[in-house]
Formats: structure tokens, C-alpha cells, sequence
């Protein structure tokens, strides 16, 4: 009996560090680090005379998303000393996905990322159709293992009609879908945050 009680002194303790190291959350200098895997800047500039405005968006590998946009008006306002100027915003949001769901949203669009569909498709788009008070550029930039990358430049992209798209590559279309609702979701269910000193104020 006295052998029993000291065998199960032993095993209760035991059992319960197996039990903690099994579902004990790694720290987070076991975690792998962060990277980013994509960066968006896109520019535009009309339909009104000095319109302006950008986008910069940015996703990691952690699940983290930084949206950052600032415009500019086309209308100037004229202030009591009769100096021009006209009216600026710049609102950026931070968004972290669910931990739970960072391996399948993020997992799926770093596989989407370097997959074949998207590594092959060309390193420019033209605009759909001939501008005409309204120009888009859209710069999408993906870091891929081995410290490349691949950048993919798209003309009024978001100005195309719906038979205009069918002439771009499905990986594409997939891509920019993808993009918009990643942006959405940032501006959606992000908080206020600092604008990232990589992201340009201005469209170059």
C-alpha cells in the first residue's frame, strides 16, 4: 500500500508537467519571427485637377495588416490671407488577425503567393482602356524565400469593366480580390495607428 501511494506521489506531479509542456503556447522567442510578405502602393490622381491619393498596405506573416492611406483634394480653398491650398487626410489602421486564424488565411495566401499561377504571370499590366480623367497604378511587391522578390505593376486595375477583366490572367484577378478584401477587412477592424515611414505620403 505504502509502495502505491509513493508511485502515485510521483506519477500526479509528472503527468501534470507533460500536460503543460503539450499545451503550453510557445514564447515568443520560439516563434518565428515576422516577415512581410507583401507590400501594396497604389497611386491615383484625378478625376478633378490635383486630385491625389495613395494606399500603402502591408501584410506579415504573423497575421498582422497595416493600412495606410492619404489624399488630397482637387478643389482649393482659399483662407483669409488669400493663400491656396487644399484640403489633405492620412488615416492608417493596424489589424491582427485571429491567432486562430492566422495558419489557414495567412498559411493559404503565402502558398497563393508562391505559387506557380502567380510567380508566372508578367511584371506589368496596361490600363484596360485609354485614360481619360482618371490615372491608377497599382504596385504590388511579394517577398518570397531566399530574400527574392516579385513585383507586379497594374494600370487602372479597379477602373476596368467586369468583360475587361475576363482579358487578365485569373491569378490576377484572384490576387486583387484577395487584396481589396485584405484592405477591407484592415479598415473595417483595425485601430488607429501611426503611418509606417515606408509607405509614401505622396503618389511619386
Amino acid at each position: 500500500m505504502n509502495s502505491l501511494l509513493r508511485f502515485l506521489r510521483f506519477v500526479s506531479p509528472l503527468a501534470s508537467l507533460l500536460c503543460a509542456l503539450l499545451f503550453a503556447k510557445p514564447s515568443v522567442a520560439q516563434e518565428k519571427p515576422a516577415h512581410l510578405l507583401l507590400k501594396v502602393d497604389q497611386g491615383s490622381s484625378g478625376p478633378y485637377g490635383g486630385e491625389k491619393a495613395s494606399l500603402c498596405l502591408l501584410v506579415y506573416s504573423n497575421g498582422k495588416i497595416v493600412d495606410s492611406e492619404w489624399s488630397r483634394a482637387g478643389v482649393e480653398i482659399l483662407d483669409q490671407d488669400g493663400k491656396k491650398s487644399r484640403a489633405e487626410k492620412t488615416v492608417s489602421y493596424e489589424y491582427h488577425v485571429d491567432e486562430r486564424d492566422v495558419l489557414w488565411q495567412i498559411g493559404e495566401l503565402e502558398d497563393f503567393l508562391k505559387s506557380k499561377a502567380v510567380l508566372r504571370l508578367q511584371p506589368s499590366f496596361e490600363p484596360p482602356h485609354r485614360a481619360v480623367d482618371f490615372v491608377e497604378l497599382s504596385t504590388i511587391q511579394v517577398n518570397l524565400p531566399n530574400a527574392k522578390t516579385k513585383t507586379i505593376n497594374v494600370r487602372e486595375y479597379y477602373a476596368a469593366s467586369l468583360i475587361e477583366k475576363t482579358k487578365y490572367p485569373s491569378a490576377l484577378v484572384i490576387l486583387m480580390d484577395k487584396l481589396a478584401r485584405i484592405e477591407d477587412e484592415a479598415t473595417r477592424k483595425g485601430k488607429p495607428a501611426e503611418r509606417p515611414t515606408d509607405c509614401y505620403s505622396e503618389p511619386k
